[in-house]
């Protein structure tokens, strides 16, 4: 081959390369553009999920819950009405957001409920 025939190639080449690239881009905005992302959660989203106890506490005092939500840890303000003295490690159910606070119940009375109604 000769050297004019090598550049004819080599420029093709290029060329070709440079277009499936920014076709390949094109692609990935577009695909970017249809996702919607969200990362904040507010406190409504947390009811209904587990947490669990950070810094213990119990009915006169508050804690501290870490809960998994959208992806992300989320460190909350925790209180129950229920006279139980939750420790760290122990799973708890939110069944309240208020104020930046959640109330919970210990994950253990849902089971024993469902143990005894069975």
């Amino acid at each position: 081959m000769t050297q004019q025939e090598l550049i004819k190639i080599a420029t093709i080449t290029i060329g070709i390369g440079i277009v499936l690239g920014t076709f390949i881009v094109l692609l990935i905005q577009v695909q970017r553009q249809k996702l919607v992302i969200n990362s904040l959660v507010s406190l409504e989203q947390l009811i209904g999920l587990s947490g669990i106890v950070e810094i213990p506490f119990d009915q006169n005092s508050k804690g501290k819950i870490r809960v998994n939500a959208k992806g992300s840890l989320v460190d909350i303000v925790a209180l129950s009405n229920v006279s139980h003295h939750f420790k760290v490690g122990e799973e708890v159910l939110i069944i309240e957001a208020h104020e930046n606070k959640v109330r919970v119940i210990p994950m253990s009375y849902l089971t024993d409920e469902l143990l005894n109604n069975s």
